[in-house]
């Protein structure tokens, strides 16, 4: 096997490294009649950038990964 330059090699190593990096979601700290409203779900904007995509499958598939290999 060549070491070359692989570019999907190279993409999918930055793929784990943003997955990696994710931030988490943390709940709303102002809770009440007077606070600020939630906007609307952020599932659908996400879904709309491919990167989101992507690394929501990638996500899927690493997980599925782990069960089958039982880590």
């Amino acid at each position: 096997m060549s070491r070359q330059f692989n570019a999907s090699l190279a993409s999918y190593n930055k793929l784990m490294r943003m997955m990696e990096k994710e931030p988490t979601k943390q709940p709303m700290k102002n809770i009440g009649l007077l606070s600020p409203s939630r906007t609307k779900s952020t599932d659908k904007e996400d879904m709309a950038q491919p990167i989101n995509r992507i690394i929501k499958h990638f996500n899927t598939i690493k997980n599925k990964r782990g069960e089958l290999n039982g880590s």
